[in-house]
Formats: structure tokens, C-alpha cells, sequence
């Protein structure tokens, strides 16, 4: 300050170069610092960007995951009405070998009345 002509400028001149000229005097002799605090700041912005992107990734597991809850559901019912088909039909099924084999005793007992004749 003492180069500059101090009696031609006002006091707010003067207050605006002294904040200027200690800032400077800070930034140069913080430099190193604040090129930390620039990389410590990329880095969070870098670590909260990755867990935005693994947020959403998680979110769309959990829709697939309640998409394929949602199919397994259907499907279970589905089972269990092809296994309740599946009982009827063997119920059918062995309701027809009893008369199958009641038909084939019954065709025995007339043979062997129509032979006797």
C-alpha cells in the first residue's frame, strides 16, 4: 500500500484494497489447502453420485424383485389348481378301474353262466 498514492483514494478505496490484498496474502498462502478442500469436495460429490446411481439400482432391483414375488404368486396358485385338477382326475381315474374291474367280474359271472347253458 505504501507504493500506492494513499492520499488520493477514499476509505472505502483503501478498505477494498486492504480486503483484497489480505485475501490474496491468505490465498497464496493457502493455496495448497484449498486445492485440497477442491479434491475432498470432488471426491464427496464423486461418492454422492455413486450412491445416487446404486439408490436407483437398488430401487430397481426391488421392482423386479416384486415383479417376479407378484409372478411366483400366480404361479403357486396356478399349481395348486392343476394340482386340485390333478386329484380329481386320479379320483376319476380310480372310479373307472373299479368299474373296469367290477365290468370284468361282471363279464366273468356271464361267461360263465352262458357256458353252463
Amino acid at each position: 500500500m505504501s507504493e500506492l498514492n494513499s492520499e488520493l483514494m477514499s476509505e472505502e478505496e483503501k478498505k477494498a484494497i486492504e480486503i483484497f490484498t489480505s485475501w490474496y496474502n491468505y490465498n497464496k498462502k493457502n493455496r495448497n489447502k484449498l486445492l485440497e478442500a477442491d479434491k475432498i469436495i470432488k471426491v464427496q460429490k464423486t461418492i454422492l453420485n455413486l450412491i445416487e446411481k446404486l439408490e436407483k439400482e437398488l430401487n430397481s432391483l426391488k421392482e423386479i424383485e416384486q415383479q417376479h414375488q407378484e409372478e411366483n404368486g400366480k404361479l403357486r396358485v396356478e399349481l395348486e389348481q392343476e394340482k386340485e385338477k390333478n386329484k380329481e382326475l386320479e379320483e376319476v381315474i380310480a372310479r373307472l378301474e373299479e368299474d373296469v374291474e367290477g365290468y370284468s367280474g361282471l363279464a366273468k359271472q356271464i361267461q360263465k353262466d352262458y357256458s353252463k347253458q
